[in-house]
C-alpha cells in the first residue's frame, strides 16, 4: 500500500460521504460502506505491520486519531445494518432500544476515558495508545471487528466505540422522525431546486456561509443547516461529523469552494471576452 494511513482515512471518508442512498438507510449502500471500511482497515493494518513507526509520537497519533476513525465507522455501519435488517422483520423498536441502552451503559462505564478522549488530553497517551504498554484484555463488542494487538491498542478499540456510538446516536436522532414530520419535511422544497453536489460539498458550503455571516451573525449551524437542506432538497444526517472529516483533510480542505470560485472566474472571463 503506497497511501499512508492519514491519506487513506481521508480518501475513505470522502468515498463514504459520496455513497448514494446511504443516508436513507439503503441496505445495499450500508453493505457497500462496510466493505469499503473493511478494505481500508485491512490496507492500513498491512501498512502498519510493514512500516514500523519512527517515533512513539507517530504511533500514539495513529492509534488515537487514525485507527479509531476507521474501526469506529465499521462498528457504526454494522449497527446500522443490524437496525435496517430488523426494520425489514418489524423488530426495529426492540433492537433500537437495546442498542441505545448499551450505548448509555458504555458511556457510564467509560465516563473517565470518554472525557479524556473528547477533551483530547495527552497525559496518559503513552499508556493508552502505545502497543507495548497497552492492556492485553480483549475489548469485547457485540459488533465484533477484526482485532489484534499488533494493529490496535486496548484503548484505541474503546475510542473506536466512542466514535461509532456518537455516529449512531446522531443518525437515529436525525433519520427516524415521526411519519407526520417526515411528510412535512418532504413537502418543504416546493421550488424544485435540488442540490447536485455531494453531502461533504454541502457541509463545506454551509460552514462557509455561516463563517461569512451570509444569513446573519448569530444564526446557529443547526438552524442554517435545516434551512438550506430543506431549500435544496438534501438530507444531512450528521453535519458535525462531516465537518470534522473536512477538518481532517490533509490536502485541499476546501475543494468545493475553490471549484465554485474557479467556475465563477471562468464565467467572468467568458462574458468579458464576448461582451459587446
Amino acid at each position: 500500500m503506497k497511501t499512508n494511513p492519514a491519506e487513506l482515512l481521508e480518501n475513505t471518508i470522502a468515498t463514504l460521504n459520496d455513497l448514494p442512498d446511504l443516508r436513507e438507510n439503503n441496505i445495499d449502500s450500508i453493505i457497500n460502506a462496510i466493505n469499503i471500511v473493511t478494505t481500508s482497515i485491512t490496507e492500513v493494518n498491512i501498512y502498519v505491520l510493514s512500516n514500523p513507526f519512527q517515533t512513539e509520537t507517530d504511533e500514539i497519533y495513529f492509534f488515537k486519531k487514525i485507527k479509531p476513525e476507521l474501526d469506529g465507522r465499521l462498528i457504526f455501519y454494522l449497527m446500522l445494518l443490524r437496525l435496517r435488517q430488523c426494520t425489514v422483520t418489524s423488530g426495529e423498536s426492540a433492537i433500537l432500544v437495546k442498542q441505545l441502552n448499551r450505548i448509555d451503559q458504555f458511556y457510564k462505564t467509560e465516563s473517565a476515558f470518554y472525557l479524556y478522549y473528547k477533551l483530547d488530553r495527552k497525559d496518559f497517551d503513552d499508556k493508552y495508545f502505545l502497543r507495548k504498554s497497552s492492556a492485553k484484555e480483549f475489548p469485547y463488542d457485540e459488533e465484533h471487528i477484526h482485532f489484534d494487538f499488533a494493529t490496535n491498542t486496548y484503548m484505541s478499540a474503546k475510542a473506536a466505540r466512542i466514535i461509532a456510538y456518537e455516529l449512531f446516536k446522531i443518525h437515529v436522532e436525525s433519520t427516524i422522525p415521526s411519519a407526520e414530520a417526515s411528510t412535512k419535511k418532504q413537502n418543504r422544497n416546493e421550488s424544485g431546486l435540488i442540490w447536485t453536489a455531494s453531502v461533504a460539498d454541502f457541509v463545506e458550503f454551509v460552514y462557509s456561509a455561516h463563517e461569512y455571516g451570509l444569513f446573519g451573525k448569530k444564526v446557529k449551524i443547526s438552524t442554517l443547516t435545516n434551512f438550506l437542506s430543506n431549500s435544496f432538497g438534501i438530507r444531512v444526517t450528521n453535519i458535525y461529523k462531516t465537518w470534522e472529516d473536512i477538518r481532517l483533510r490533509k490536502k485541499d480542505k476546501t475543494p468545493f469552494m475553490r471549484s465554485m470560485m474557479s467556475s465563477l472566474e471562468r464565467r467572468i472571463d467568458h462574458d468579458n471576452e464576448f461582451a459587446p
